[in-house]
């Protein structure tokens, strides 16, 4: 069976080329408003969750986000 997944990246948004932006067999949302810094080694992965990452919010280097529910990360945070 194939889930529905949607990665929507916003406009300005910067993902370093080391970064990874995906999903585990059951699928799921991310979405990345504008301006979203994505830095190297960072992983954002869901698994039937949704991750939304709100405007010119930066995602540091190495960071895990892995969601089977719900995570949100509100406007300019770092």
């Amino acid at each position: 069976m194939s889930e529905q997944t949607n990665i929507v990246i916003g406009p300005g948004c910067i993902i370093h080329p080391h970064a990874y932006i995906g999903y585990l067999e059951h699928g799921g949302d991310i979405i990345l408003a504008e301006s979203v810094r994505v830095q190297a080694g960072a992983i954002l992965r869901t698994c039937t969750g949704k991750i939304v990452i709100a405007a010119n919010a930066s995602i540091g280097n190495y960071v895990v986000i892995h969601a089977m529910g719900g995570v949100s990360i509100g406007r300019n945070t770092l």
